[in-house]
């Protein structure tokens, strides 16, 4: 029995060994043709596709194409019928405080009369419950930013609606932020001063855009190229949507003809789809369709909204200059600098011997004016001269005491007499400030306080006069500092971009504690809504700050560096300097260099964009005195 069993044992044993080996070389086949399978499918699916079609765009291609096309026009149209315009423009900047290189892209949607009521009864009941009685069809003003940094990552975004095309758009009635940290973005909605903070994730390499504001760029397409974006948008505000945010497909569809400045051009259509997973039995419905060139520029962008059709046509260049023109948006320079200004470049935008002429205000209420002036002659140096005239003294309570004294012995109402600030600033070949002079006037006495100031390399030394009263003082100059007097207008600061920050030591005659010369910090702090001459311009937003953190000026600059408004603080008041256009400059130049010669060229609008100096750039004579 013991040998019976243990052949039958061993016949099993057999038996199995070559059944496993069998099951083994299946089990390694299935094994080896499910691989196949899966790294066919990887390869047709995931490597093939980019390398047949190419990637789709990112920020980095994009904003590469924006800067090279930094001024961008669309007409926009609702259901077919005009309803207003938009202007996209990018920019470099620099953060003042990082020092980091950013781009800020920038849109202006104006509807000439936003079509409330048929976008949607929900719509105007959220809307028009936070916000004062609006009526239908009313103006309003849409504006968006995006950043993105130096390695093409976008970093944050701004989205503010306002109701009033005259409101800055820091102050609208609706605003959406976000920052994005990896793939987690955070967004801040506000309605009327009612925060809202919603958190969401960004899939990898998807794009953010404002669903109101037309995409300039998409370069390197191919048919078949699909890509995630996802919009934010006032119109999914709080209460109707879960999220201002929403997923959506694009995918480059095939070739379409169109249309386009008299033109039959084919184009790349590109149709952006709702992502089923995005809202929950949501069906997948076109969003959006853009009309792009081969090169990359979008000509045409339709956005579906509440079963309308909202529509960009993007604007010829000459159109969009002229439109950009008329409704105050500054050129942009593609060829932008991170340097800080200097002398250099406020005489390369101020040719010829020119005239900046100023009303100047104390308080609120128009004393007197003022006048820029330079002399430029070949091979000499350059000549920058500047003069505040007061009608009558409003210096009486902030002048030290000692000249107040020597004040009132010229009579028993000084503050009467005319005054005058005076200073004059020479500029060497190599375009760096040698020296300066400053004075202050007051009746006859023409030179009651002085100062005259020499610069050797970094060192500035300053000797001053006050009623009988000589100080000495040497002050060391920051890198990059450009000296100024604070006291008189400054006509120029150009090359400002983004959030620069650099030192401008400022000599004066009424510094505090007496001291002839204070290291203030000048900062670009973003742009404004600023009037002037019968309309609203973008400018930039200068302030000087002593080290204190105190303010002592701001400044209203265009974008071309022409400062359009100077405003000081002394001792508790304001003194303002508002430049005059050029054809209003005549009294105060008559008043200042006195009636202009036989052989002066008259001043006649030519219809050009004025230079830093006021004058036409082409067309015209540069006016001499």
């Amino acid at each position: 029995m013991m040998q019976e069993w243990d052949a039958g044992t061993a016949w099993n044993d057999a038996v199995g060994g070559v059944n496993r080996t069998m099951y083994s070389r299946w089990f390694n086949l299935a094994i080896f043709v499910l691989w196949v399978g899966m790294m066919t499918w990887l390869v047709v699916a995931k490597v093939l596709p980019p390398l047949r079609e190419g990637d789709p765009p990112s920020y980095r291609t994009i904003v590469e194409a924006q800067k090279a096309d930094p001024l961008v026009c669309w007409r926009m149209s609702w259901n077919d019928r005009s309803l207003g315009w938009a202007v996209c423009t990018t920019e470099e900047t620099r953060d003042a405080v990082s020092e980091i290189d950013f781009v800020e892209v920038r849109s202006w949607v104006h509807f000439d009369e936003f079509p409330l009521t048929e976008m949607a009864p929900g719509l105007i009941r959220a809307f028009l419950g936070q916000v004062a009685a609006v009526p239908d069809d009313v103006p309003m003003d849409v504006r968006s930013m995006v950043r993105i940094d130096s390695l093409g990552h976008l970093t944050e975004f701004e989205s503010t609606v306002g109701v009033d095309p005259t409101l800055h758009a820091a102050e609208g009635v609706v605003k959406i932020r976000g920052h994005l940290e990896g793939q987690h973005l955070r967004v801040l909605v506000q309605l009327e001063g009612l925060p809202r903070t919603v958190e969401t994730y960004v899939p990898r390499k998807a794009l953010l855009s404002d669903s109101l504001s037309p995409q300039t760029h998409l370069p390197g397409l191919r048919t078949g190229q699909t890509w995630t974006v996802k919009t934010y948008s006032f119109l999914r505000l709080p209460g109707l949507q879960d999220s201002p945010t929403e997923v959506l497909q694009a995918r480059v569809t095939g070739m379409e003809p169109i249309d386009w400045n008299h033109e039959v051009l084919e184009t790349f259509l590109v149709v952006y789809r709702s992502d089923p997973g995005s809202e929950l039995g949501g069906a997948d419905t076109t969003r959006a369709r853009l009309w792009v060139r081969p090169d990359g520029t979008v000509l045409r962008q339709e956005v579906s909204l509440f079963g309308s059709k909202m529509t960009f046509d993007r604007l010829p260049a000459a159109a969009a200059a002229e439109l950009a023109d008329i409704v105050g948006v500054e050129p942009v320079d593609a060829g932008w600098s991170a340097e800080p200004p200097t002398y250099r470049t406020m005489l390369r935008e101020w040719p010829g011997e020119d005239v900046a002429c100023w009303t100047t205000d104390w308080n609120g209420a128009e004393v007197g004016w003022a006048v820029n002036s330079m002399t430029k002659t070949d091979g000499q140096p350059t000549r920058l001269d500047a003069r505040v005239h007061f009608n009558e003294n409003p210096l009486m309570g902030i002048v030290p005491p000692a000249i107040r004294t020597l004040i009132r012995v010229l009579g028993d109402s000084p503050q009467q007499l005319p005054t005058d600030l005076t200073s004059a600033m020479t500029i060497d070949e190599s375009d760096q400030l040698t020296d300066f002079e400053a004075t202050l006037g007051i009746g006859p006495l023409t030179h009651l306080v002085s100062l005259h100031g020499e610069i050797e390399g970094e060192t500035m030394n300053v000797s001053s006069s006050m009623a009988m009263i000589r100080q000495k003082r040497e002050t060391q100059l920051p890198e990059d500092a450009l000296p100024i007097d604070v006291l008189t207008p400054l006509p120029l600061l150009p090359a400002l971009h983004g959030r620069l920050k650099w030192p401008m030591p400022a000599f004066t005659l009424l510094g505090p504690a007496g001291e002839p010369v204070e290291l203030l910090w000048a900062s670009v702090e973003g742009k404004r809504k600023f009037p002037w001459n019968d309309r609203y311009l973008n400018v930039w937003h200068v302030v000087l700050k002593a080290e204190d953190g105190g303010i002592r000026a701001r400044l209203w600059v265009r974008g071309d560096g022409m400062v359009l408004k100077h405003q000081v603080r002394l001792f508790g008041s304001t003194m303002t300097f508002n430049r005059l256009p050029r054809d209003k400059i005549g009294p105060v130049r008559e008043a200042a260099f006195g009636a202009p010669s036989a052989a002066t060229a008259p001043e006649t609008e030519t219809g050009e964009e004025p230079t830093a100096g006021g004058e036409p750039k082409a067309g015209s004579e540069a006016v001499r005195e």
